[in-house]
């Protein structure tokens, strides 16, 4: 495998263009994390839309449910707290960072942004949240647990920095402002775990000037006895993490697991080293271990400094992880952690950086073998396998004009965002975790009948939902499973329980028609399709079955549901010319039967509206549509019929 990846490095190398196949310049000086990301003016989104609503793309394995919605769409700047839990045997908790408002852009207030919590009673879900479980307050980047006394609670920051605990008792949301925070800290991205009445919280530091151990925008930890009503432990700097494997820290770079007196944090992110802390009484004192080592001492990624380790001045490309992880402690209390890699390097001669993303893998560490191995990695045959050929599919666009990555969502690997679960009743572990689909990419608006976004950008790839599963405790694993399925549909941000029992997995993430997000990739606002939060349930058995196959993480297929979902067929003919047009393009439209309302919208490629005809009552129409002021290129027609959608490429000269 080795030889495979240099090889491919090789050729990364060799290829001149800035966004090559398998290399990207990233031309940020930092992957900073956001509270609310203010990247740059956005295409106006397109208007007077029309969509069917309903359930989500489906898949051929377990069930999906659409459980809410969000207009704020980045969920982590790196690890994923847990959001989903199964209390009870069959009751469902899943929580997210939610807002409603409508007409979004990345410089949108988000005002109502807080928890949007979900429940299942055994039987059925109940109402989609419309509001906050924090009420007036606003907060974001959250994490869930189970308290002593047998509660859910919740575990988010405010826009002040205050730590904000919500805990959920006779089917009602308590919120209060905790004790965890001091000036100048500004406390934020909380990630919570529970054993018992024990409550640990690790957050970092939204102040850059705020160092712990040396480590700018450090590491602090917090420990309660009493479910959170006073604190040991208040926002002390994290033990033992120190500025020479770790120059920053930033949000959302660590992830926690507690079980009885054990509890395990792991920290990390770009360029720096993947730390295991592990206390066995209850917070007290802690042992250190370094999982994967960035060979680099106190480096700083957003510096003019070259990736050299042999001072030789000459850059190497060296592993990293992307700042992607997740660990958790198993019944026995052996530590599981599951992380992403891929191959970076910086040339010295600018603060940007350059990755190669066919060189992204999944490792996978537990403290029964004490060694990593790599589990995945996206240059596998059997991803390459999905659109019927061998060879991984080039990705032509992965970044957008502003050079921030357009499906990256803050963590840079194409493997990327793991969760880790362990099964109670016997010795199985899960890998979830999203994947981008061979050949599947943003094609504007034209080849697929059920694209309804307008992008900009053609050839973003879309990730799907991976599970690769283990019988035995991680020493081996099969092949990863596709779980969501959805060709030309976009899933990231996957949570998962990290206790499973029961027969069934059930998972958490966000879907989207295009792949990218507001907040960080100037993605367009659309009222219908953007952000559902989907909850899925898949037999675990059925898993393991499926892992058998090289072909597991392909079978994705493009049919809704259910009728209802999608907007009507289009039953009838669409004739344009000339084609390609240079002062006019007529269109003939020749319908089965009458149409109330038909309206002729055309696009550009960024989404904005060109011109719109309308007309009632037809079942046959010849529309002339004028392109002579138009710039020499390709435009998008859109001809919809009492909602039934007929999509075309019309062309300039």
């Amino acid at each position: 495998m080795n030889k495979i990846l240099l090889l491919f490095t090789a050729f990364c190398f060799a290829v001149s263009s800035a966004v090559a196949q398998g290399q990207v310049n990233q031309t940020t000086s930092d992957l900073i994390p956001q509270d609310q990301y203010v990247p740059g003016t956005m295409p106006a989104p397109p208007a007077g839309k029309q969509r069917g609503v309903g359930d989500p793309f489906p898949s051929t394995i377990g069930t999906k449910t659409v459980i809410g919605k969000t207009t704020y769409d980045l969920q982590t700047n790196g690890a994923l707290q847990n959001r989903i839990m199964v209390t009870g045997g069959n009751e469902v908790h899943a929580a997210w960072t939610m807002s409603q408002e409508t007409g979004v852009t990345s410089t949108s207030s988000f005002a109502d942004r807080g928890t949007g919590y979900a429940y299942h009673n055994g039987t059925a879900w109940g109402a989609a949240p419309t509001a906050r479980i924090e009420g007036a307050t606003r907060t974001g980047f959250g994490g869930m647990a189970v308290n002593g006394s047998g509660n859910v609670v919740y575990m988010a920051h405010s826009g002040a920095y205050d730590i904000m605990l919500s805990e959920k008792a006779s089917g009602t949301w308590n919120t209060v402002t905790t004790a965890l925070n001091s000036s100048p800290i500004q406390a934020i991205w909380p990630d919570v775990a529970t054993s018992g009445n024990w409550m640990y919280v690790i957050c970092g530091s939204a102040d850059s000037n705020s160092r712990t151990n040396g480590i700018r925008n450090g590491y602090y930890f917090s420990r309660s006895n009493d479910n959170g009503a006073t604190w040991i432990d208040n926002v002390i700097p994290m033990p033992l993490i120190d500025s020479a494997g770790h120059y920053r820290g930033g949000g959302n770079a660590y992830s926690i697991s507690a079980r009885d007196s054990i509890v395990a944090i792991v920290f990390g992110d770009v360029a720096t080293d993947l730390t295991l802390l592990q206390s066995n009484d209850y917070g007290a004192t802690w042992t250190k271990k370094v999982i994967w080592d960035w060979p680099l001492e106190y480096y700083n990624f957003g510096s003019m400094s070259m990736t050299d380790t042999n001072s030789d001045n000459i850059p190497d490309t060296l592993y990293t992880i992307d700042g992607a992880f997740d660990v958790a402690i198993d019944k026995d209390g052996e530590s599981h952690i599951a992380f992403s890699t891929l191959r970076v390097f910086k040339d010295g001669t600018s603060t940007g950086y350059s990755y190669f993303m066919f060189t992204s893998g999944m490792r996978y560490y537990n403290s029964i073998a004490d060694s990593v191995a790599e589990v995945d990695n996206i240059f596998s045959l059997h991803y390459a396998l999905c659109n019927g050929d061998s060879v991984m599919s080039a990705i032509p666009n992965y970044t957008t004009a502003t050079g921030v990555g357009d499906a990256n969502y803050n963590t840079i690997g194409l493997l990327t965002m793991p969760q880790v679960s362990v099964n109670e009743t016997n010795d199985d572990i899960y890998l979830t975790y999203t994947a981008i689909a061979d050949g599947d990419q943003t094609e504007i608006d034209i080849a697929h009948p059920y694209w309804f976004g307008v992008s900009g950008i053609d050839g973003q790839p879309y990730r799907e939902v991976m599970v690769l599963p283990s019988n035995n405790k991680g020493a081996s694993f099969g092949y990863p499973v596709n779980v969501s399925r959805t060709g030309h549909y976009e899933e990231a941000f996957v949570s998962v329980p990290e206790r499973v029992s029961g027969t069934d997995l059930h998972l958490l993430y966000q879907g989207d028609i295009e792949p990218g997000t507001i907040l960080q990739n100037e993605d367009t606002y659309d009222s219908d399709f953007e952000n559902y939060i989907i909850h899925q349930q898949v037999t675990i058995s059925e898993i393991f079955a499926e892992s058998l196959s090289i072909g597991a993480p392909c079978n994705a297929f493009e049919l809704p549901l259910s009728i209802s979902d999608v907007v009507n067929s289009f039953n009838g003919t669409v004739n344009i010319y000339p084609n390609p047009a240079v002062d006019f393009v007529t269109v003939e439209l020749d319908l089965d039967k009458t149409a109330k309302q038909v309206s002729y919208e055309l696009f550009d490629l960024t989404g904005r509206l060109i011109s719109t005809v309308t007309h009632s009552n037809i079942s046959t129409d010849n529309v002339q549509i004028s392109v002579q002021d138009l710039s020499a290129g390709n435009y998008i027609l859109k001809v919809n019929a009492d909602n039934a959608l007929s999509t075309h490429k019309v062309s300039v000269k």
